[in-house]
Protein backbone atom coordinates (compact mmCIF):
# COMPACT_ATOMS: atom_id res chain seq x y z
CA UNK A 1 0.00 0.00 0.00
CA UNK A 2 0.97 3.73 -0.75
CA UNK A 3 2.59 5.19 2.41
CA UNK A 4 0.31 8.18 2.20
CA UNK A 5 0.87 11.70 0.47
CA UNK A 6 4.76 12.51 -0.54
CA UNK A 7 6.29 15.43 -1.61
CA UNK A 8 7.26 15.14 -5.67
CA UNK A 9 8.83 18.38 -7.58
CA UNK A 10 7.76 19.26 -11.31
CA UNK A 11 11.01 17.95 -12.76
CA UNK A 12 9.75 18.68 -16.57
CA UNK A 13 7.15 20.31 -18.05
CA UNK A 14 6.11 19.37 -21.59
CA UNK A 15 4.07 20.56 -24.27
CA UNK A 16 2.07 17.94 -26.12
CA UNK A 17 -1.11 19.46 -27.89
CA UNK A 18 -2.24 23.16 -27.13
CA UNK A 19 -3.97 21.87 -24.44
CA UNK A 20 -2.24 19.56 -22.92
CA UNK A 21 0.59 19.02 -20.98
CA UNK A 22 3.20 16.12 -19.65
CA UNK A 23 4.78 16.69 -16.18
CA UNK A 24 7.41 14.48 -14.97
CA UNK A 25 7.07 14.19 -11.50
CA UNK A 26 10.46 13.16 -9.08
CA UNK A 27 10.21 11.92 -5.65
CA UNK A 28 11.43 14.66 -3.25
CA UNK A 29 13.90 12.07 -0.22
CA UNK A 30 12.43 9.22 -1.04
CA UNK A 31 12.95 6.27 -3.38
CA UNK A 32 10.30 6.58 -6.80
CA UNK A 33 7.42 3.92 -6.00
CA UNK A 34 7.24 1.40 -8.77
CA UNK A 35 4.23 0.62 -10.64
CA UNK A 36 2.47 -1.23 -12.79
CA UNK A 37 1.15 0.50 -16.28
CA UNK A 38 -1.97 1.25 -16.23
CA UNK A 39 -1.96 2.66 -12.77
CA UNK A 40 -2.43 6.23 -11.41
CA UNK A 41 -1.61 8.47 -8.84
CA UNK A 42 -3.58 11.01 -7.00
CA UNK A 43 -2.49 14.40 -6.87
CA UNK A 44 -3.22 17.34 -4.23
CA UNK A 45 -1.65 21.10 -4.78
CA UNK A 46 0.04 22.73 -2.11
CA UNK A 47 1.18 26.44 -1.14
CA UNK A 48 5.15 26.84 -0.47
CA UNK A 49 4.08 26.49 2.86
CA UNK A 50 2.73 23.53 2.47
CA UNK A 51 -1.03 24.28 2.63
CA UNK A 52 -3.51 23.15 0.62
CA UNK A 53 -4.98 24.55 -2.50
CA UNK A 54 -8.49 25.45 -2.92
CA UNK A 55 -11.05 25.65 -5.38
CA UNK A 56 -13.80 28.83 -5.58
CA UNK A 57 -15.80 26.25 -3.72
CA UNK A 58 -13.46 26.10 -0.74
CA UNK A 59 -12.43 22.46 -1.49
CA UNK A 60 -9.27 21.21 -1.82
CA UNK A 61 -7.59 20.48 -5.31
CA UNK A 62 -7.34 16.82 -5.46
CA UNK A 63 -7.60 14.77 -8.98
CA UNK A 64 -5.94 11.45 -10.01
CA UNK A 65 -4.18 10.82 -13.17
CA UNK A 66 -3.18 7.66 -14.96
CA UNK A 67 0.88 7.36 -15.16
CA UNK A 68 1.64 7.72 -19.08
CA UNK A 69 5.53 6.94 -18.95
CA UNK A 70 6.94 3.50 -19.05
CA UNK A 71 8.06 1.73 -15.63
CA UNK A 72 11.69 1.86 -17.77
CA UNK A 73 11.81 5.31 -16.95
CA UNK A 74 13.59 4.97 -13.66
CA UNK A 75 13.15 7.72 -10.87
CA UNK A 76 10.41 9.67 -12.14
CA UNK A 77 7.40 9.37 -13.92
CA UNK A 78 5.08 11.33 -15.72
CA UNK A 79 1.43 12.11 -15.95
CA UNK A 80 -0.20 13.83 -18.92
CA UNK A 81 -3.16 16.33 -18.58
CA UNK A 82 -6.05 17.80 -20.47
CA UNK A 83 -6.77 21.69 -19.54
CA UNK A 84 -10.47 21.13 -17.95
CA UNK A 85 -11.30 22.76 -14.39
CA UNK A 86 -9.99 24.26 -11.64
CA UNK A 87 -7.86 21.53 -10.56
CA UNK A 88 -5.80 21.64 -13.97
CA UNK A 89 -6.01 25.58 -14.69
CA UNK A 90 -3.52 25.81 -10.99
CA UNK A 91 -1.72 22.68 -12.39
CA UNK A 92 -0.99 24.51 -15.39
CA UNK A 93 0.19 27.62 -13.66
CA UNK A 94 2.79 25.72 -12.03
CA UNK A 95 6.84 26.27 -13.42
CA UNK A 96 9.35 23.29 -13.13
CA UNK A 97 10.93 22.83 -9.67
CA UNK A 98 7.47 23.52 -7.99
CA UNK A 99 6.44 20.75 -5.50
CA UNK A 100 2.89 19.25 -5.47
CA UNK A 101 1.96 15.82 -3.37
CA UNK A 102 0.93 12.32 -4.58
CA UNK A 103 -0.13 9.12 -3.64
CA UNK A 104 -0.06 6.22 -5.36
CA UNK A 105 0.84 4.01 -7.17
CA UNK A 106 -3.05 2.82 -7.19
CA UNK A 107 -5.84 0.82 -9.31
CA UNK A 108 -5.60 -2.19 -11.36
CA UNK A 109 -6.19 -1.57 -14.77
CA UNK A 110 -3.51 -3.90 -16.08
CA UNK A 111 -2.87 -6.19 -18.55
CA UNK A 112 -2.74 -9.75 -17.15
CA UNK A 113 -0.49 -11.52 -19.02
CA UNK A 114 -0.71 -14.73 -18.01
CA UNK A 115 -4.39 -14.82 -18.84
CA UNK A 116 -5.02 -11.92 -21.76
CA UNK A 117 -2.59 -13.35 -24.78
CA UNK A 118 -5.12 -10.70 -27.26
CA UNK A 119 -5.76 -7.06 -26.09
CA UNK A 120 -7.50 -4.22 -27.56
CA UNK A 121 -7.11 -0.52 -26.18
CA UNK A 122 -10.37 1.91 -27.15
CA UNK A 123 -9.41 5.05 -26.31
CA UNK A 124 -10.75 8.63 -26.68
CA UNK A 125 -8.52 12.00 -25.93
CA UNK A 126 -6.63 11.84 -23.09
CA UNK A 127 -7.77 8.32 -22.15
CA UNK A 128 -4.91 7.12 -23.98
CA UNK A 129 -2.78 8.06 -21.16
CA UNK A 130 -2.70 4.61 -19.58
CA UNK A 131 -2.44 2.88 -23.14
CA UNK A 132 0.78 4.95 -23.21
CA UNK A 133 2.59 3.80 -20.23
CA UNK A 134 1.64 -0.12 -21.28
CA UNK A 135 2.29 0.24 -25.04
CA UNK A 136 5.80 2.16 -24.33
CA UNK A 137 6.75 -0.70 -21.57
CA UNK A 138 5.64 -3.84 -23.78
CA UNK A 139 7.50 -2.09 -26.62
CA UNK A 140 10.52 -3.21 -24.52
CA UNK A 141 9.85 -6.01 -22.68
CA UNK A 142 9.39 -9.40 -24.19
CA UNK A 143 5.95 -10.83 -23.98
CA UNK A 144 3.71 -12.90 -25.89
CA UNK A 145 0.58 -10.84 -25.81
CA UNK A 146 -0.48 -9.08 -28.75
CA UNK A 147 -1.84 -5.69 -28.73
CA UNK A 148 -4.41 -3.59 -30.69
CA UNK A 149 -4.94 0.68 -30.00
CA UNK A 150 -7.80 2.17 -31.56
CA UNK A 151 -7.55 6.03 -30.72
CA UNK A 152 -10.09 8.42 -31.45
CA UNK A 153 -9.99 12.42 -31.77
CA UNK A 154 -11.27 15.56 -33.55
CA UNK A 155 -8.42 16.71 -35.18
CA UNK A 156 -4.87 14.99 -35.80
CA UNK A 157 -3.55 17.87 -34.15
CA UNK A 158 -5.94 16.51 -30.77
CA UNK A 159 -3.92 13.37 -30.54
CA UNK A 160 -1.86 13.18 -27.52
CA UNK A 161 1.27 11.60 -27.13
CA UNK A 162 1.36 11.00 -31.15
CA UNK A 163 4.53 11.23 -31.86
CA UNK A 164 5.24 8.03 -29.32
CA UNK A 165 2.58 5.92 -30.25
CA UNK A 166 3.50 6.00 -33.87
CA UNK A 167 7.41 4.99 -33.18
CA UNK A 168 6.34 1.73 -31.35
CA UNK A 169 7.78 -0.87 -32.70
CA UNK A 170 7.32 -3.93 -31.26
CA UNK A 171 5.63 -6.81 -33.88
CA UNK A 172 3.07 -7.31 -31.72
CA UNK A 173 1.71 -3.81 -30.92
CA UNK A 174 -1.18 -2.27 -33.74
CA UNK A 175 -2.04 1.39 -33.77
CA UNK A 176 -5.42 2.59 -35.42
CA UNK A 177 -6.31 6.28 -35.42
CA UNK A 178 -9.16 7.88 -36.42
CA UNK A 179 -10.74 10.85 -37.06
CA UNK A 180 -14.45 12.37 -36.01
CA UNK A 181 -13.56 15.89 -37.49
CA UNK A 182 -10.75 14.64 -40.63
CA UNK A 183 -12.45 17.23 -42.44
CA UNK A 184 -10.17 19.64 -40.58
CA UNK A 185 -6.98 17.44 -40.23
CA UNK A 186 -5.95 18.33 -44.16
CA UNK A 187 -3.96 15.56 -45.72
CA UNK A 188 -5.49 12.87 -43.22
CA UNK A 189 -5.28 9.23 -44.46
CA UNK A 190 -6.28 7.09 -41.57
CA UNK A 191 -9.86 6.01 -40.17
CA UNK A 192 -12.46 8.11 -39.78
CA UNK A 193 -15.39 8.75 -37.73
CA UNK A 194 -16.18 7.58 -34.03
CA UNK A 195 -15.29 4.25 -32.77
CA UNK A 196 -17.93 2.06 -33.71
CA UNK A 197 -18.38 -1.87 -33.99
CA UNK A 198 -17.46 -2.01 -37.84
CA UNK A 199 -13.89 -0.38 -36.82
CA UNK A 200 -13.54 -2.37 -33.98
CA UNK A 201 -14.04 -5.56 -36.06
CA UNK A 202 -12.12 -4.27 -38.49
CA UNK A 203 -9.03 -3.30 -36.18
CA UNK A 204 -9.20 -7.03 -35.22
CA UNK A 205 -8.72 -8.51 -38.98
CA UNK A 206 -12.70 -9.89 -38.11
CA UNK A 207 -11.07 -12.13 -35.21
CA UNK A 208 -12.84 -10.95 -31.91
CA UNK A 209 -12.83 -14.38 -29.89
CA UNK A 210 -10.80 -14.69 -26.74
CA UNK A 211 -9.58 -10.95 -26.86
CA UNK A 212 -10.56 -8.88 -23.74
CA UNK A 213 -10.99 -5.26 -24.27
CA UNK A 214 -9.84 -1.71 -22.26
CA UNK A 215 -11.79 1.13 -22.46
CA UNK A 216 -10.37 4.50 -21.25
CA UNK A 217 -11.97 7.98 -21.98
CA UNK A 218 -14.93 10.49 -20.82
CA UNK A 219 -17.99 8.99 -19.56
CA UNK A 220 -20.36 9.04 -22.46
CA UNK A 221 -17.70 7.75 -24.76
CA UNK A 222 -17.47 4.45 -22.11
CA UNK A 223 -20.69 3.79 -22.58
CA UNK A 224 -20.59 3.90 -25.95
CA UNK A 225 -18.23 1.32 -26.30
CA UNK A 226 -19.66 -0.66 -23.81
CA UNK A 227 -22.72 -0.67 -26.25
CA UNK A 228 -20.69 -1.17 -29.29
CA UNK A 229 -18.69 -4.48 -27.70
CA UNK A 230 -21.89 -6.13 -26.47
CA UNK A 231 -23.32 -5.99 -30.22
CA UNK A 232 -20.32 -7.60 -31.33
CA UNK A 233 -21.09 -10.08 -28.43
CA UNK A 234 -18.14 -9.20 -25.99
CA UNK A 235 -18.87 -10.76 -23.06
CA UNK A 236 -18.67 -8.39 -20.10
CA UNK A 237 -15.78 -10.08 -18.66
CA UNK A 238 -13.62 -9.68 -21.21
CA UNK A 239 -14.52 -5.93 -20.92
CA UNK A 240 -12.39 -3.64 -18.93
CA UNK A 241 -12.85 -0.31 -18.16
CA UNK A 242 -11.07 3.30 -16.66
CA UNK A 243 -13.77 5.62 -15.95
CA UNK A 244 -12.98 9.52 -15.03
CA UNK A 245 -14.39 13.11 -15.90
Amino acid sequence: MPAGFQKYKIEKIMQETADTRTFWLSPIGFPCPSFTPGQFFTVRLVDEKGMFKKDEAGKPLVRSYSISSSPFEEGHFSITVKLVGAFTKRLFEMKEWDALEAIGPLGNFCVQEDKMKEVVFLAGGSGVTPFVSMLSYYDKKPCATHFTLVYSCKREKDFILYKQLRTLSHPNIKAVFTLTRAEESPGWQGKQGRISATLIKDACEGRLEGKYFFICGPKEMIGAMQQQLRSLGIEEARIVVEKWG
